[in-house]
């Protein structure tokens, strides 16, 4: 991501963030300035005392895309199968020894919901960072690897044998 300052027509000051590779836009009175491509948006959100921060979006590729919602996906078995595991043994099931101490302060269900939606924002932030940063791609699928064979099948694995 770049950060640009620029002079707009009006000879105030723009700060333009980037989150694409394509070269530099022009200022006009729009709220969506510039649609090069069908993977690319740029918005305009004007500030008090004439400012104006303009974002610049790629969406990212199918690939991603679909990693993303493998990854998603994991996580929502992953919060299915923890929830099916605490009421079969409680709290103490859980691994994780900081959820586990949330889940003693509050609701073992609440906790799960709270987390698995931080983790689905950060899923879907990282995919839209990787269209710029091309080693976060390669992250993603590794995480959803590591996730699968150390989250999701345990889970399965001691819900089949003790359930």
């Amino acid at each position: 991501m770049r950060n640009i300052l620029e002079k707009s027509p009006n000879g105030k000051d723009t700060l333009i963030f980037r989150l694409t590779n394509s070269p530099s836009i022009e200022l006009t009175n729009s709220k969506i300035l510039d649609e090069k491509d069908f993977n690319s948006r740029t918005y305009v959100f004007d500030l008090p005392r004439g400012a104006t921060i303009i974002l610049e979006i790629e969406r990212p590729s199918r690939a991603l895309i679909y990693f993303s919602i493998f990854f998603v996906s994991l996580q929502i078995v992953d919060g299915m199968l923890t929830s099916i595991g605490m009421t079969r043994f409680g709290i103490h099931g859980e691994g994780n020894p900081f959820l586990r101490g949330l889940m003693s302060n509050y609701t073992p269900d609440h906790v799960l919901l709270v987390v698995k939606s931080i983790a689905v924002l950060i899923i879907l932030a990282l995919s839209y960072i990787a269209r710029k940063i091309s080693w976060i791609k390669d992250l993603i699928g590794t995480l959803s690897c590591i996730y699968l064979f150390a989250a999701i099948i345990p889970w399965v694995y001691v819900l089949t044998f003790y359930f």
